[in-house]
Parts: structure tokens; sequence; C-alpha cells
């Protein structure tokens, strides 16, 4: 009964963390428009805010990864939330878009920490075969907040201003830490032995990259997320400035795709014991792919607008519902005992697409919805492409 206990809270504490960095990641994207004006700064510079966020977080978990695997992962989850709470006081407290930059990009160090380490925690508490249904949940409760983010977010933007966000991100990262430092256990049984240095994690690294199966997960997981990531960055700014919308009606258009991201998550983790896995996975590629050519051809049309955007974004959440929690299942359990290492791997990997997503929208950016429907395009069709490799 107690150790049912111990994995409950352990999995409740999990699920806050995936949840916080979706927050932190998202709650102020909705406020760009106006922080364009507020410090009067290009949208390139605004950008940046979300693309020095996902840079940071793809590399600081190059780091956790290894340390979670030597040090443990309750120390590195602690420190992880202390430097989140740090770089969201100082956002807070920005008074130019350059420090608001640096504040997004410590802020983001912190944060990786609540998407790499969860599930190296839940394949320790699990095994692999309570690991698939418990790293879904991981999945609905970030396609959650994903879903109450960008609305929250806007509609703070909208009656508060953008700093309230920071301040409801500083409160919320005081309270996990509080609960992580009182209930939060040592879930590592095995620590590695060997020396930590710059030279062991590159060979931990490059060992998985030597197995193919690994490689083609590591480009389909990247991939799929590079896909939302186009529609999340650029959506913003071809509903405010296009469709001459409110940044919360961004919000809005989020709430369908996410809800249907959660209901095939859902879905996809009851039924891979029935069918195949990878069958599952290729079906969303396929959905994620149609969603890219529909906006874009909605475009090209004249027919792009907030109806068609919420309505082909529903294949995207549903294609990414799909493949997310399943094929991040299957990799981790390819490697047990470096879980920590795996995780961190596909969690880099998913994030770095996002910033050099976010990075060419930003960069290529003409005031058309042509840049965002071009990348999401790209890289769903990479996403497609690897699905096709793996069946």
């Amino acid at each position: 009964m107690k150790k049912k206990y111990i994995k409950s809270n352990t999995l409740m504490i999990m699920l806050l963390l995936s949840a916080i960095e979706i927050f932190a990641m998202q709650l102020l994207v909705p406020s760009m428009p106006k922080l364009q004006n507020y410090f009067l700064t290009s949208a390139y510079n605004v950008q940046l805010t979300l693309t020095v966020f996902m840079f940071g977080f793809a590399f600081s978990q190059i780091l956790y990864g290894p340390l979670s695997d030597k040090y443990g992962r309750r120390p590195l989850i602690l420190i992880s939330i202390i430097i989140f709470i740090i770089g969201s006081v100082m956002g807070f407290l920005a008074k130019s878009i350059e420090f608001l930059i640096l504040s997004r990009l410590i802020q983001s160090v912190g944060a990786a920490g609540g998407m790499v380490l969860p599930p190296a925690v839940i394949r320790d508490i699990y095994g692999e075969s309570g690991s698939t249904k418990a790293i879904g949940w991981l999945s609905i409760v970030a396609g959650l907040a994903a879903l109450l983010a960008p609305y929250l977010g806007g509609l703070i933007n909208d009656t508060y201003g953008w700093r309230a966000g920071m301040l409801i991100l500083i409160i919320i990262g005081i309270i996990i830490f509080i609960i992580s430092l009182i209930f939060l256990p040592e879930t590592l049984k095995y620590k590695e032995k060997t020396n930590f240095s710059i030279i062991s994690i590159i060979r931990d690294y490059s060992k998985l990259f030597y197995f193919r199966i690994f490689f083609i997960f590591f480009i389909i997981l990247s991939s799929i997320n590079g896909v939302f990531y186009a529609f999340f960055a650029g959506g913003v700014f071809v509903v405010v400035e296009n469709l001459n919308l409110s940044s919360a009606d961004f919000g809005l258009i989020m709430v369908p795709l996410v809800t249907s991201f959660v209901i095939s998550a859902y879905v996809s983790v009851r039924i891979n014991k029935i069918f195949n896995p990878i069958n599952i996975i290729f079906l969303g590629s396929i959905f994620s792919f149609f969603s890219a050519v529909m906006i874009y051809l909605s475009f090209l049309t004249g027919y792009l607008s907030i109806y068609s955007l919420t309505f082909f974004g529903l294949f995207l959440g549903w294609g990414n519902g799909q493949i997310i929690p399943l094929a991040t299942s299957l990799v981790i359990n390819l490697f047990p005992s470096r879980a920590g290492t795996v995780a961190a791997s596909i969690g880099t990997g998913s994030m770095l697409a996002g910033a050099i997503v976010s990075f060419l929208f930003g960069f290529f950016y003409n005031g058309t919805p042509n840049s965002m429907s071009i990348l999401m395009i790209l890289t769903s069709l990479i996403a497609l492409i690897f699905c096709i490799l793996l069946s």
C-alpha cells in the first residue's frame, strides 16, 4: 500500500512538472505582438523570447539526462525548479527586451528539467510494462496545459499585461518546489559509477545514434514537434496581423487543437496493445501532413480564416497525439539503463527542432502566413518519410 502511495505521489509531481514547462513556454506567446509595441522593438526580437527559450530548453537537457543517471533524479529536479524560479523573477522585473530574452534563457534551463526528467522517473518506478500508460498521462497533462496556456496567456495579457503571466509562473514554481521537497523520493536504484565529464557525455549520446531505430525515432519526434511549433510560433502573428483578431482569439484556436491531441493520446495509449503501435504512429504522421498541406492550400486559395485554421488544426492535434506518447515510450524502453540520457536526447531534438522552426519563421516572416505554412509542410513531410522507414 505504501509503495502504491509513493508511486501515485511521484506520478502527480511528474505531471505537475510536465505541465509547468508547457505553461512557461507558451504563456507569453499570445503577448508577443503587444511586446513588440511595449518595448518598441521588431517582431524578430520579440520572436527571440521564444526561440532562445527553446534553444536553452534543448541544450540544457543534454546535461540533465546523464547527470540524473549518475547523481539521481531528485536533486536535479529540485535544482531545475530553483533555476526556473530565478528566471521567472528576472522576467517579471525585465525593463528591456534584451533582459527579457536573457530571463527566458535562464527560465528555459530550469524548465528543461520538467521535460526530460519525468519520463525517466516514470520508467524507474513503473518499469517497461507500466511506463507506456504513465508516459501517456504525461502527454495528456502536457496537452491540457497547452490547451490552457495560450488562452490564459491571451486573457491575462489583454486584462492585466504580460508581467502578470510571469508572476503566475513564479507562484507555481514555488508551490511545486515545496511539494517536491517534501514528497518526491529518489527513484533511481542504480546510479552510474563512471566519472562525469564532457567526453563521457559525448560518448554516451553518440552511442545511441549508432542504433538505426533510435535515430529514426529521434527524427520522427523532432520533426513532428517542429510541425506544432511552426503552427504555434506563426499562428499568433497570422491571427493578430492577418486576420485582425486578438491574442485571446489565438488561444481559442488552440483549444480544439490541443483537445484533439489529448483525446488522441488517450486513445492511442489505450489501443496500442490491440493494434501495432508502429502503424498508429504512421497514421498519425499522415494526419499531421494532411493538416499542413490543407492550411497552405487555404492560404493560397484565399480561404484562410479562423475557421479553417481551427478545423485543420484538429488533424494536427490528432496526428501528434498518436505519435508523441507511443514513440516516446517505445524508444525509452529500448534503453532502460539509459532512460535519462534517452529522454534527454529526444527532448533536446524536439526543442531544437522547435527553436529552429521558430527562428526561421521570425527570419522569413513577411506579414503573410506563407513561412508558417511552408515550415509546417517541410517538417511534417520529414516525419512522414521517417515513419515509412520505421514501418
